[in-house]
């Protein structure tokens, strides 16, 4: 009698949050998905024992778990919570109008009263800058603590709200929480947490659950091992410069194995490769790490071999093999998984459950096979906030039926390639991913390239300095960890128009942050091309231009009007996004220049100038054309003579070289400097980018402009007859 057997594969993943060197996470989605996605999606097998299903544990994520279990994680979002609400200043009372409503509005806040009306308060639409300050004094001291309360209430999931009642009471009360009832949410929180991992174990040592990994940092391996692999897929698409490393793709998969055994005690022989991308050159990689089987997408296979009949290439394993090293591979149904992913939450239960098992029915009637395996694999954590009830009610009627089903039984992974090894081979598998057999999502658009292109210039950069100069074995360590973060997949992923989200600025800074941390624990200044964001959504839009040549009078006075009038300017004082805090030192930044100089005048604030003597003022200067960096160093003071020093910045060696150290610097009341152009290597008609730093001690004050840059092209002989025209 012919028989289905369903492999479930959750895959479970978020991205490396966690700041190294500053011993800090930087958002809390790994904490909050783990009190729904993670715990209710596991736990709800306990009441179900004859379903199998399989894990996939992205090691980065496994990290995450422990040090939140460890009570080793701070992050920002757990401090604002559990400040006293009667402390809170302005800006972290704006911190949490914006960030605590970052949950599905219709499935985990509108079905809560209380916490539905702090929203609308708030206003459902973004607010404009100027609104803010009406906004958080609508609120009282007792609005802001429910709104701590309910942001972390609300992520608690089913399984979590049965087995503590406490949550269900608190729900229930609304509002009017107190300090000491905020702290026993947060430790539910970590009751929750703690017990993942060990109930992770456990139930793959009763054999209920496999549990598999990815590559340590869910790198698309492909990509790392080599860029211009993407090409095969996408002959078309623009590249970005050759970005070459297979020794991490090998490190990164070999991290991966030695780590899961370390917590699970034993190998793992699944391995599901970030986004299930997949090229012939990384299987030997799978292999000589004693991986068993892989998985990626239908439509892989699809491109891998000559297919005529999709059900009877489908729902079988095969074989794939290089140089000669196999692994055994699966093929996710992409219907299926899609289905339960993005579909299911907008039917009832009822419904989404009969039209799965009809697919499954109507699978096993046509499969030409007398075993046949369907692999619905997908994301285990974040479709289930868009389900009414967290997928509870779907998963209890899905379990049930599939549990008595006398025909189709779910099954490990690992049991069906025991009981049906794969006798078909696959000799050119495709280089591709799970998203459109490509690797488009990562690669290809101008900002995925410039991340792969800053990445290129980082990753050269350490093997430079690793090899010419002694450095210390932990901080050895820690750079090399910090490449294999910057590595990850997720960073490229919310790059470009394909995927977008509110914190998208926040992953191009921690991102880049991973790669400055390079420079930092080498003792390297980090270039300035690190600080320049790569999303440019709300690129500064400038005041004014630059539109004729200036000759300022270099004496750190506003000689006469007319002086800086044609000069472009910047106002810190109106940058910057909602979050943004009036600038406290310089309140205007103007640039200009002739033929053969760069003028730039900086306006201090009363109090800046005061508070601010034992500051330096650092330009960062980047010629697009070539990439050459240049910084302009100056102390922030009032009171005496001093000038400025130029260094030419090294990228690969990350050294700086001195250019020279000019007096034409002043300053009485403003700072006002010029440069010439031919100090910086600038000619005719080149794009400049500049920002400006003010430092203490090499802590970095403010920056301006606060997100992006100040630009400019260099000034050609048609430049003021151009201005003039227009």
């Amino acid at each position: 009698m012919k028989k289905l057997s369903v492999a479930f594969f959750w895959h479970m993943h978020q991205p490396f949050y966690k700041d190294p060197v500053a011993n800090k996470y930087m958002m809390p989605w790994t904490r909050l998905h783990a009190l729904k996605g993670y715990y209710d999606m596991l736990s709800i097998l306990e009441d179900y024992p004859h379903i199998k299903a399989t894990f996939n544990l992205v090691p980065s994520l496994v990290v995450q778990l422990l040090d939140y279990a460890n009570r080793r994680a701070d992050d920002i979002f757990l401090q604002k919570t559990l400040k006293p609400a009667s402390e809170l200043d302005l800006a972290e009372k704006e911190f949490l109008l914006w960030n605590f409503f970052m949950a599905n509005w219709e499935t985990m806040i509108r079905p809560h009263k209380d916490y539905w009306d702090l929203l609308s308060r708030r206003g459902l639409t973004r607010p404009s800058e100027e609104e803010w300050g009406s906004i958080v004094n609508r609120f009282s001291t007792q609005d802001y603590r429910d709104l701590q309360v309910w942001f972390n209430l609300c992520w608690f999931g089913y399984r979590a709200r049965q087995h503590y009642p406490e949550i269900n009471a608190l729900i229930k009360k609304g509002k009017g929480f107190t300090e000491d009832e905020k702290q026993r949410v947060v430790e539910l929180q970590y009751s929750v947490i703690q017990s993942l991992v060990p109930m992770y174990k456990k139930m793959a040592e009763q054999g209920q659950i496999e549990l598999t990994t990815s590559p340590f940092y869910h790198p698309i391996l492909p990509l790392v091992y080599d860029t211009e692999f993407a090409r095969r897929a996408m002959p078309n698409a623009p590249m970005p410069q050759r970005f070459s490393c297979p020794e991490d793709a090998r490190s990164q998969i070999e991290k991966s194995v030695l780590f899961f055994e370390d917590i699970f005690g034993f190998k793992p022989v699944g391995m599901w490769p970030s986004e299930g991308s997949v090229c012939p050159e990384i299987i030997p990689y799978f292999a000589e790490m004693g991986i068993k089987w892989i998985a990626t997408d239908e439509e892989v296979l699809l491109k891998s071999i000559p297919v005529s009949d999709r059900t009877e290439a489908l729902f079988q394993p095969y074989i794939t093999e290089h140089h000669g090293h196999s692994v055994s591979i699966l093929f996710r149904d992409r219907g299926l998984s899609d289905l339960i992913g993005f579909t299911y939450a907008k039917n009832t239960p009822e419904d989404a459950c009969q039209d799965l098992c009809s697919h499954l029915q109507a699978i096993l009637s046509t499969s030409p096979h007398q075993d046949t395996m369907v692999n619905i694999i997908l994301d285990g954590e974040n479709a289930w906030e868009h389900f009414p009830d967290g997928g509870e009610k779907f998963f209890r009627l899905l379990y049930e039926r599939l549990s008595t089903h006398p025909y189709i039984t779910t099954t490990r992974v690992q049991d069906y390639l025991g009981e049906h090894p794969p006798n078909k081979t696959i000799t050119n598998l495709h280089s591709g991913s799970w998203i459109n057999h490509n690797y488009r999502v990562w690669i290809g658009g101008k900002e995925e390239n410039q991340a792969w292109e800053y990445l290129r210039r980082t990753r050269m950069f350490l093997e430079h300095h690793l090899k010419h100069h002694s450095v210390p074995f932990d901080i050895a360590k820690m750079v090399k960890e910090e490449i294999y973060i910057a590595e990850g997949s997720d960073w490229f992923w919310w790059y470009g128009d394909m995927f977008s989200t509110d914190n998208d600025e926040e992953f191009d800074r921690l991102f880049r942050l991973h790669l400055s941390n390079i420079y930092t624990l080498l003792q390297v200044d980090v270039p300035p091309y690190l600080k320049e964001p790569i999303v440019m959504k709300d690129t500064i839009a400038l005041a004014e231009a630059p539109v004729g040549f200036i000759e300022p009078v270099i004496d750190g006075l506003n000689t006469h009007f007319y002086e800086w009038q044609e000069a472009g300017f910047y106002n810190t004082d109106k940058s910057g996004g909602t979050m943004h805090k009036a600038s406290s030192y310089i309140s205007g930044i103007f640039f200009g220049f002739n033929m053969d100089t760069l003028y730039l005048r900086l306006d201090p604030f009363a109090t800046g100038k005061e508070r601010a003597k034992q500051c330096a003022v650092t330009v960062n200067i980047v010629l697009q054309h070539n990439d050459k960096c240049f910084i302009v160093e100056f102390p922030f003071n009032f009171e005496k003579e001093f000038s400025y020093t130029v260094y030419d910045l090294d990228e690969l060696t990350g050294e700086k070289t001195s250019v020279g150290t000019y007096s034409t610097i002043k300053s009485v009341r403003i700072i006002e400097i010029a440069i010439p152009f031919s100090v910086l290597a600038m000619t005719s008609d080149i794009h400049v980018n500049f920002h400006i730093e003010l430092k203490q001690e090499q802590i970095e004050l403010e920056r301006y402009p606060k997100s992006g840059y100040i630009s400019f092209e260099v000034p050609g002989e048609e430049f003021e007859n151009t201005m003039w025209s227009v």
